[in-house]
């Protein structure tokens, strides 16, 4: 397999959006790109190639402890042009859009540039999410799933879709918990109207679904190989804030994950899903695309009082959180240790900065047999201006 060359471009799902190849991120997106840009080396595989910013991220690579520095390479985006590498690279970005692929395309005679087809702007939106619920609820049609989104196209149709019960509005190209509406008691304020009328001017459609009494979220990792296939990966337990946006991740061993799961909904119960998940991945996107995909699910409180699955909130068809805090841990961190990966931010120029070295002070980092044990550990170069940082606690 060819070495890659990594690029972080998180916020892709709006780029999609956008169909063109001269998207230009926000100027929030463009500083979570700018801040956490070293992010790819803690998945990257010996010998491939990261693309950063700065020389900060040069200096923050070769202050990181040996034992836990990947063999990989830092360039920045001037160098590329001129850059030489023993083989072939294969362009992969966090997420494919049309903007990235064209930015990149040229720019090196080794760099290998995937095409963007015209099947991803439907696979990376939320109706191909939907599409996967409806093929894994027939495939258990005797399983207790949750009710299905429905979907609408006017503003005036979200009226006759309003219940008592709290329900979730969510736009069809978002992620980490962004684009969500939470409608509490059945009725739209202003606000609410606007929100809803803005967006379907955007997107041209909405979905409403009601909201779970969530117990856990967490999602399975997979790598499609575009050929028809779908390979498990991971598994990881993540948390929200209480109106859906991603906090973090938690960092353990994948057997006392599953056992957490195990427990709640049973064995049997977990693996048939995990199986027919697999089967409708590979039936909407294994065939079209080429690389990893995120199912968010949630385990919750049905109405009877059993614990329920949700089996696919939503298919995230790049790179993951989940994804790269798995592969931090199993390389890096002693089998036995717990802790947590976050991506936090501060709007108050300093106030990461000042956050990340009281931290340090106050939990530094101990390892055990070139393995992380506990402690606080900066993912990525954390400086005054910093806003965006990714950062792992051991207990």
């Amino acid at each position: 397999m060819a070495n890659k060359l990594h690029y972080f471009n998180p916020g892709h799902e709006t780029a999609v959006l956008h169909g063109k190849v001269n998207y230009t991120p926000s100027k929030t997106v463009s500083k979570m790109m700018q801040d956490l840009a070293f992010l790819p080396v803690w998945y990257s595989e010996p010998g491939d190639v990261v693309l950063v910013n700065r020389e900060e991220e040069r200096s923050f690579f070769r202050e990181l402890p040996g034992f836990i520095r990947p063999d990989v390479k830092l360039i920045c985006l001037e160098e590329l042009p001129h850059f030489r590498y023993r083989e072939i690279l294969q362009f992969e970005p966090w997420g494919l859009t049309p903007s990235v692929l064209h930015e990149f395309k040229g720019l090196n005679k080794q760099l290998q540039i995937p095409d963007w087809k015209k099947e991803y702007t439907y696979l990376t939106g939320r109706m191909a999410a939907i599409e996967v619920l409806k093929k894994i609820k027939k495939k258990l049609p005797t399983y207790s799933f949750p009710v299905l989104p429905a979907v609408f196209t006017k503003e005036e149709e979200v009226t006759s879709l309003l219940t008592l019960s709290p329900q979730i509005i969510k736009s069809p190209y978002s992620s980490s918990g962004r684009g969500l509406l939470w409608i509490k008691d059945g009725k739209l304020s202003v606000k609410d109207s606007e929100w809803i009328r803005g967006t379907l001017k955007k997107q041209q459609f909405l979905s409403i679904e009601p909201a779970l009494d969530k117990i856990q979220d967490f999602a399975l990792e997979f790598y499609s190989d575009g050929k028809g296939n779908v390979q498990y990966r991971a598994l990881s337990l993540f948390q929200t804030w209480e109106k859906g946006a991603y906090e973090g991740n938690c960092l353990g061993g994948e057997k006392e994950f599953l056992q957490q799961v195990y427990h709640e909904i049973g064995e049997e119960t977990y693996q048939s899903i995990k199986e027919h998940v697999i089967e409708a991945l590979e039936e909407v996107y294994a065939y079209n695309y080429t690389g990893y995909l995120g199912v968010d699910m949630m385990l919750y409180k049905r109405e009877d009082g059993l614990v329920g699955i949700h089996p696919c909130v939503e298919v995230n068809m790049r790179h993951t959180m989940g994804l790269l805090a798995s592969c931090f841990y199993e390389k890096n961190v002693l089998p036995a240790s717990k802790g947590k990966f976050y991506i936090t931010y501060e709007g108050e120029n300093g106030s990461a900065y000042r956050q990340h070295i009281e931290a340090q002070k106050n939990h530094p980092l101990v390892w055990e047999k070139d393995r992380i044990k506990k402690g606080y550990l900066a993912l990525c170069p954390v400086d005054p201006e910093t806003q965006y940082r990714a950062y792992i606690q051991m207990e």
